[in-house]
């Protein structure tokens, strides 16, 4: 990979849904559904089943693995989004585990190599029960994402787990953080908004979970490129092995990360922020851990936002307290200026301030840090 600059101008441009490949640690088949029949595939199919690509292509998956327990595709359809499955697929006696979606008319099929952790799916969805209880009894915003940060890492074992809050300016700042001992500590560091272009921003929306097992991986092409029923590139919106843009590949590289995962928080349909997770070797974590981390954080998500809720709401009474105080102040003293700079502190608070300069009829009173009258 080079180690020439990056040109951040064409991170918003990037088409970073139809890459045209995927990360090589498993194989994506995409099928017709009518007929079953194989119609694109990952090039490293060819070496996982010992076969060349054009005997790939027109099979039907039954002609190239064994799913046990025996499945047919429109079981498959049936069970779409339903996780986690207890089938399994055999790619040369190897066992394999599977997702699928449809994706402009096609049933893509991923399947990864089963990774078997300790305590199984089972201990997976216990840790995330516990964590969800913590969430709840979460009474700010900060407290809550270190919950989440610290159940994260206990899950999945990353190196470094980050809450990562967008602000209303689009830039993004390290919000909490658990890490591995040693490491040093990111937390409260700022990044421009360009760090998350618009397109991933809004492809976090639509997929909540997305893994870079290995950054040093070799992209796998999709064969042939378009698919037949658009003509164009496979949509990998959906797509759990997905391949990412070489720039934020590099950008990973740049930073020392060798594995990295991003879960999303959304709040009302809209990105809040994610947890980003860093490793410094490739990570295996398999299915299981994934969908117990995809629990995590739609329950921190509903919990976030239940708690801006409830400081929008605590915000909107007292500013309507302030608020009053303060039109009592001017009655009071007959003096606009008068009544706002005797309850400065409140002024202050109402609108965000450490300081304000009030004129009024030429006269000019200062409240909190400000510079002098005459410099104002």
């Amino acid at each position: 990979m080079s180690d020439a600059p990056l040109d951040l101008t064409v991170c918003d441009r990037e088409p970073i849904h139809i890459p045209g490949s995927i990360q090589p640690y498993g194989i994506l088949f995409a099928l017709s559904p009518q007929t079953g029949r194989v119609v694109q595939v990952s090039a490293n199919a060819s070496e996982r089943l010992g076969r060349p690509i054009e005997d790939i292509l027109d099979r039907t998956m039954e002609e190239l693995v064994v799913p046990v327990p025996p499945t047919t595709i429109e079981e498959m359809i049936e069970d779409l989004g339903r996780r986690p499955t207890n089938v399994r697929m055999l790619v040369n006696g190897v066992s394999h585990e599977f997702s699928a979606h449809l994706s402009e008319g096609l049933l893509v099929l991923e399947l990864e190599p089963e990774v078997t952790v300790p305590d199984g799916p089972a201990g997976r969805y216990r840790e995330a029960r516990s964590a969800i209880v913590e969430f709840r009894a979460a009474t700010t915003l900060r407290q809550l994402s270190e919950s989440v940060a610290r159940s994260v890492r206990s899950v999945a074992g990353f190196d470094r787990v980050m809450v990562y809050r967008f602000l209303e300016d689009g830039t993004g700042t390290v919000f909490a953080e658990e890490r591995r001992e040693g490491m040093d500590s990111w937390l409260g560091l700022h990044y421009p908004a360009s760090d998350i272009p618009k397109q991933a921003r809004a492809l976090y929306v639509r997929n909540p979970l997305r893994l870079i097992h290995d950054v040093d991986y070799s992209p796998s092409p999709i064969v042939p490129q378009e698919n037949p029923l658009t003509g164009g590139p496979l949509d990998m919106s959906q797509s759990v092995l997905r391949s990412v843009s070489p720039i934020h590949v590099q950008y990973l590289r740049n930073m020392g990360v060798g594995a990295s995962m991003s879960i999303s928080l959304v709040r009302n349909g809209t990105l809040w922020g994610l947890i980003a997770c860093h490793h410094s070797t490739p990570w295996q974590g398999g299915s299981d851990v994934r969908a117990a981390l995809e629990l995590i954080g739609q329950a921190a998500s509903l919990q976030i936002g239940e708690l801006q809720a409830r400081a929008d709401r605590e915000f909107r009474e007292r500013a309507r307290t302030i608020q009053d105080r303060l039109v009592e102040r001017m009655l009071a003293t007959h003096s606009v200026g008068a009544g706002l700079s005797e309850n400065g502190h409140e002024l202050l608070d109402l609108v965000n301030a450490t300081g304000a300069a009030i004129v009024h009829h030429g006269k000019v009173r200062l409240v909190g840090a400000t510079p002098n009258e005459s410099q104002v």
